[in-house]
């Protein structure tokens, strides 16, 4: 019995944006983009839907770990 195994990679891509503390209160926050292969080879996308501010929280103190 031959078994096909499919594996699938995303990238994730993390910038730090400056803003300005007068208009936003922030002086400094991290902005995450997570893309996958949705269809076809090298074809690279954000996933779609809603993101929630608890799943947000989570990726941030893992990138933090992971960086760290």
């Amino acid at each position: 019995m031959k078994i096909n195994i499919i594996k699938a990679f995303g990238i994730l891509l993390c910038r730090l944006k400056k803003y300005n503390p007068v208009t936003t209160g922030d002086i400094n926050k991290f902005e995450f983009l997570f893309l996958k292969a949705s269809y076809a080879d090298k074809h690279w996308t954000p996933p779609k839907g809603i993101i929630s501010y608890v799943f947000n929280k989570i990726i941030i103190k893992l990138i933090f770990i992971f960086f760290s």
